[in-house]
């Protein structure tokens, strides 16, 4: 099965510190995945990163891949 949505290395930085670095995951279809952790353990700026919403002055890189599956209605 191909994944819907697959992350590889992400890394996000501010000013060059890296804040979040090296976070990979793939989510198939159907599948629903938890992102956990500490508090401040980047969590939602990771979230935020893959959504193209890092907050201003954050720097994200990332291979990113977002598979589109036609949906039907019956």
């Amino acid at each position: 099965m191909t994944a819907a949505l697959e992350l590889v290395g992400l890394r996000v930085d501010f000013g060059g510190a890296p804040v979040v670095s090296g976070v990979s995951l793939s989510v198939e279809r159907g599948e629903c995945v938890a992102i956990v952790g500490e508090s401040g353990a980047g969590k939602t700026l990771t979230a935020r990163a893959l959504l193209g919403l890092a907050p201003q002055g954050a720097h994200a890189v990332s291979y990113t891949h977002l598979r589109a599956h036609e949906t039907r209605h019956d």
